[in-house]
């Protein structure tokens, strides 16, 4: 199958408006935005296959390609500083095979593929660079023990390779890092007549930074920028268990607990202008 896409985008916000207090757009209440305005354009290309290998064994894959172009417009910085545009262009492959087991329920086992590559600029300049590339194999598995037990289970491992370049500093950094994601868990169908479970499980996930958390603001209502450093995946992992049910065709109910630990948590430092570990 195929798909594709195209959009393009032209707004602004009244510039200097002054509303009601804490509602709207609080940046259109500026003078400095005055006359602001973006203009984009957004793409976006998907080939996919879908086979059934064998009896029960699915085939699935997609390659997609993606790119959007942004312009923000601002008179008030002035000829030198008041227009930037923004790249991004990226490309995914994601196989995978899915199987039906006659007795042990179903299986998933794919590979995800990811390049990304984002670029700023000034006056027609090139002002900051990012890379990402990032590879994730994954396996994820659900078994009917019987009509009311079922067992679930699923890894993902990802590997990322990210670069930087800031241009006025020169400033270059490139990192290797990696992260897994797992859950195990079991649910119990009190009824095997009706949808009423009680499910527990344990799991750890993980979020790498986005390429804009590694730059940093000069102060705290300045636009000038710098670059900071490639931040570590923020990891969290966490037990939970709960319980739900149906009253009638219209009325459903859950209940659930859990207790989640983060490490490396990404999150913004307010004295300092800038996001860290």
């Amino acid at each position: 199958f195929l798909d594709s896409s195209y959009a393009s985008n032209s707004n602004g916000g009244p510039g200097y408006v002054v509303g009601k207090v804490n509602t709207g757009n609080l940046q259109a209440t500026r003078p400095i935005n005055l006359n602001e305005r973006y203009v984009g354009n957004t793409s976006r290309h998907l080939l996919g296959i879908v086979k059934e290998v064998s009896s029960g064994l699915m085939f699935e894959n997609e390659f997609s390609y993606s790119y959007t172009n942004r312009t923000s417009y601002t008179p008030a910085y002035g000829a030198d500083y008041g227009s930037a545009s923004y790249y991004t262009g990226v490309y995914e492959i994601t196989p995978r095979f899915k199987k039906q087991w006659q007795y042990f329920g179903t299986s998933i086992l794919g590979f995800d593929l990811r390049e990304e590559n984002y670029t700023s600029k000034t006056i027609g300049v090139t002002s900051r660079e990012a890379q990402l590339r990032n590879t994730a194999p994954y396996f994820y598995q659900r078994i009917n023990l019987n009509d009311q037990i079922e067992f679930f289970a699923g890894i993902r491992h990802q590997n990322q390779s990210a670069s930087a370049r800031d241009v006025p500093s020169g400033l270059r950094a490139q990192r290797t890092q990696s992260a897994s994601a797992n859950e195990i868990g079991i649910s119990y169908r009190v009824n095997k007549n009706n949808l009423d479970k009680f499910y527990i499980k344990t799991s750890s996930s993980y979020r790498f930074a986005n390429t804009d958390e590694y730059w940093a603001s000069t102060a705290a209502s300045s636009y000038a920028t710098y670059f900071n450093s490639i931040l570590r995946p923020q990891k969290v992992r966490g037990i939970d268990a709960g319980y739900s049910g149906r009253i009638n065709n219209q009325l459903n109910y859950a209940f659930n607990a859990y207790q989640m630990n983060s490490t490396d948590e990404i999150r913004y430092d307010g004295l300092n202008f800038l996001n860290t570990n």
